[in-house]
């Protein structure tokens, strides 16, 4: 089902990892991931119609490009889309291993363009 996620905590929708450049790579919102509350929040010209349409359509067949999106969307003119891209190379990383009764989570947040770790906690 395509619609609004029912979580409203903004730990859900943001990182506090990016990059003192507010319009660098670590700073863009990477539309073939993005949820639907987020989509939503873009610019006042977001509707839940054209942001359904971009989910199903990404759903089909992965964003190649943001020019795809923002036609979709109907933000092709919209100055956010210099904050926007189709791909992102930092990740949030959650694994849990379970052996006899025991379980240890393990949360990482892990760059790939420069192979490092943001963060990493065991619990």
């Amino acid at each position: 089902k395509i619609g609004k996620e029912k979580s409203r905590a903004l730990a859900d929708y943001f990182r506090a990892h990016g990059s003192p450049d507010f319009a660098g790579p670590l700073n863009k919102i990477n539309l073939n991931t993005a949820s639907f509350r987020v989509l939503s929040a873009l610019t006042e010209k977001m509707t839940d119609a054209n942001v359904t349409e971009l989910i199903r359509a990404r759903i089909e067949r992965p964003l190649a490009a943001v020019g795809d999106a923002t036609k979709i969307l109907g933000i092709g003119d919209d100055p956010i889309a210099q904050y926007l891209t189709v791909s992102s190379s930092v990740f949030s990383i959650k694994a849990t291993g379970k052996c006899g009764g025991q379980s240890v989570t393990i949360y990482a947040v892990y760059n790939r363009a420069d192979k490092r770790y943001f963060y990493y906690g065991i619990q």
